[in-house]
């Protein structure tokens, strides 16, 4: 217990020094900084750097020189630490949402919380995104499509919908990317297309918009329109998961293809025991946006995103889609993403 809740409060310590800057700093040092030095680069008081600095010292994240009295992060732990400590964030804006659920776990309290409804959330998402963009293109994304087929086809030229598409960070990489296939981002969030939109205006990539839009209830025009369907991260967070595959189903194209990406963990928590991966800890953020976005309409199924691999099986077939190519067991045993590529 102890352990637990200390390094819970390092990690809120993690999330203010990734906002304030120090990470991005001293990761970029090419030598070891003094108080003062770092202090005056990020125009902050010293007192309160220090007491930062000496909390990740005590963590042994940061190192400190006593004869130069200098502090710096080793090489080894850099590459790490500017992609992971991104997410830290996350935790003040889950603190935010805490009343609002609080109230969902009472029996007369609302069902959930919509994603409009947390203050800051797409910004921060927008901003670890983007942290991590680069990264997920080249070691997740891209070799799946590879694996899958979907990257000659989207050299080649075809039509994608990126379903849930928040911010718009993966479809204007993919369309960066891809510049002979054409990509629309569909999101229910006004607030993420506002980002997105504004992204829109400073890249000025041809082929792709954003539209708003219902993943459950998808414009009759759109009926087999589209070779490549994209749910990322998205199924588990709406109320009917299932109206959406059928959706999904209709407006794919006759040999189109759904990429669906899920957390592959099980969905009885007793196989999710010890901590493998971020299984353990992911269950908050699940608790506090995932699941109350699930419970926002009708049925209320509440899968949240540990809904478990099994289920998400089972759906796919349960709604006509044949599963082509999955990556399940590479991945399964360290509860990473799960990426099927599904036919109808």
């Amino acid at each position: 217990m102890t352990r637990l809740f200390s390094d819970g409060l390092v990690m809120m310590a993690m999330a203010l020094g990734h906002r304030l800057g120090f990470y991005k700093l001293l990761c970029e040092a090419t030598d070891p900084m003094t108080l003062q030095a770092i202090s005056d680069q990020l125009g902050l008081k010293e007192r309160y750097a220090k007491e930062w600095l000496s909390c990740m010292v005590a963590a042994e994240i940061v190192y400190f020189d006593r004869d130069s009295e200098a502090y710096y992060i080793p090489e080894a732990f850099k590459t790490e630490l500017k992609v992971r400590t991104a997410f830290a964030p996350v935790l003040m804006q889950l603190s935010d949402r805490c009343d609002a659920v609080e109230k969902c776990f009472k029996k007369d309290g609302p069902y959930g919380v919509s994603y409009n409804d947390a203050p800051g959330y797409f910004n921060w998402l927008e901003e670890y995104r983007n942290s991590i963009r680069d990264r997920a293109m080249e070691e997740e994304i891209l070799p799946r499509f590879r694996e899958q087929g979907l990257a000659a086809k989207l050299e080649s030229g075809i039509c994608m919908l990126d379903v849930g598409c928040g911010t718009g960070t993966f479809t204007y990489a993919l369309a960066k990317h891809f510049p002979k296939s054409t990509f629309i981002g569909m999101e229910y969030s006004e607030k993420a297309l506002v980002i997105a939109r504004a992204k829109n205006e400073q890249m000025q990539l041809d082929n792709v918009t954003f539209e708003y839009g219902d993943a459950q209830a998808l414009p009759e025009k759109w009926t087999g329109h589209f070779d490549l369907v994209l749910l990322y991260d998205v199924l588990h967070d709406l109320p009917n998961p299932h109206k959406c595959l059928d959706q999904v189903y209709q407006v794919l194209k006759p040999d189109g293809v759904l990429s669906l990406v899920e957390q592959a963990v099980a969905g009885d928590p007793m196989d999710n025991r010890g901590g493998v991966g971020m299984t353990t800890g992911f269950y908050t953020p699940s608790m506090f946006v995932c699941l109350p976005s699930s419970m926002m309409g009708e049925p209320h199924v509440g899968y949240g995103a540990f809904w478990g691999i099994e289920n998400i099986e089972k759906a796919i077939l349960d709604h006509h889609f044949k599963i082509s190519h999955s990556n399940r067991q590479e991945v399964e045993a360290t509860k990473g993403r799960v990426f099927y590529c599904c036919t109808k």
